[in-house]
């Protein structure tokens, strides 16, 4: 497994059309990167406000 900045030009692409082709898949991609960005860096830049969220259910 490779950090998606470091595929090949067609592998680029290729990860692009399955995100692009599956909702499902491209949540995830955001949930996972904010994750990584969690462990590596202590934050996350999220797409959605976390109080928000919580004040909803």
């Amino acid at each position: 497994m490779r950090h998606p900045e470091n595929l090949a030009d067609g592998e680029h692409r290729q990860f692009a059309a399955v995100l692009a082709n599956c909702p499902e898949l491209k949540a995830l991609h955001a949930h996972v990167r904010g994750f990584a960005e969690i462990q590596m860096f202590g934050r996350a830049k999220l797409p959605f406000s976390a109080s928000a969220y919580f004040s909803q259910q």
